[in-house]
């Protein structure tokens, strides 16, 4: 083969192969790693178009004390956030409910659940951060023992995030009744007629209730101080009242006369108010006699005190 020929095919090899070596680098890589190499690595890659929101450093007011025959205020609170910016977050909401006898999907009842649908923000932490506070306004009859908070953020495409609290709230032992026992006009040596004296419990547990009475101070032995005179205290009675009313005076309940003897009244409890059972006011009956006294017969404008005490019923 004339030499010509023999350089020009040694010369295209030499290019050739030139040619290839610098083609090689810009080979796809798992191509390049598969020539001689048994192990390959490749980076994987996504873009999450949609962060979920996320609830933390949750809070709670506890424990909880009630206010007799009104509401109480209480909250929760939670920081939330949101990597594709805080405005993502469409609402936050939360339930506040008794552990024994609800759940969180339960109906709003006073005494076990409460909702609320729309909490308020109160601090912009940064572009990605709020925090919100869960605000309940809680009835007397809420029941005592532990309850739990559960607050729930949502974002603009339904995306959840939940925490859970758990709170304590107080008993709370509480009775109201009217401000005056009047037996109106009685002449002396005469019994009043029958007055009706409602006691409603005002709290979140059943109860019995005591009372005792006096005239200006304990242990002073009156019902009542007139402006002339006085009426002692066994001439102040009363009772339960049921079927068997009106009752003959001398078989209804006598009165004690200072807070250390008080005295319990027979056969009356009185239930926390809820929904659906309503027997929270039981209603007694008081009569008064008026007497010859002692030092002279009463007469004028008589005022005396009866104190009524709730006491946990066991």
């Amino acid at each position: 083969m004339h030499k010509k020929y023999v350089l020009s095919i040694f010369l295209a090899i030499f290019l050739g192969l030139f040619i290839l070596s610098i083609m090689l680098p810009s080979l796809p890589l798992s191509l390049a790693d598969r020539i001689g190499n048994p192990n390959v690595s490749v980076v994987t890659r996504v873009n999450v178009s949609n962060a979920a929101p996320y609830v933390y450093n949750i809070s709670v007011m506890s424990p909880i004390t009630l206010t007799p025959n009104t509401t109480t205020s209480a909250w929760c609170a939670a920081y939330v956030q949101d990597y594709n910016n805080w405005s993502d977050i469409a609402v936050v909401n939360a339930t506040f409910y008794d552990a024994t006898y609800s759940q969180h999907n339960s109906i709003d009842f006073n005494t076990t659940h409460y909702t609320n649908a729309s909490c308020n923000f109160t601090t912009e932490v940064d572009s990605f951060t709020k925090l919100y506070n869960c605000s309940f306004s809680l009835w007397y009859n809420s029941n005592p023992g532990s309850w739990v908070c559960n607050i729930t953020a949502a974002d603009v495409t339904g995306i959840t995030d939940t925490k859970n609290i758990s709170a304590t709230v107080n008993e709370l032992i509480s009775l109201m009744v009217p401000d005056e026992i009047n037996f109106g006009n009685v002449p002396v040596t005469n019994h009043s007629n029958n007055v009706y004296f409602n006691i409603t419990n005002v709290g979140n547990r059943k109860i019995n209730v005591s009372l005792y009475a006096f005239g200006t101070a304990e242990n002073d032995t009156l019902a009542m101080v007139c402006q002339y005179g006085n009426i002692s205290l066994p001439n102040e009675r009363y009772a339960v009242r049921n079927a068997s009313d009106p009752f003959p005076f001398d078989v209804m309940n006598l009165l004690n006369n200072s807070n250390s003897t008080a005295s319990q009244i027979p056969l009356l409890t009185i239930s926390q108010y809820n929904q659906t059972y309503t027997n929270s006011v039981n209603e007694t009956v008081w009569r008064l006699y008026v007497p010859v006294g002692p030092l002279g017969t009463p007469s004028g404008l008589c005022n005396g005190t009866v104190v009524f005490r709730a006491i946990r019923w066991a």
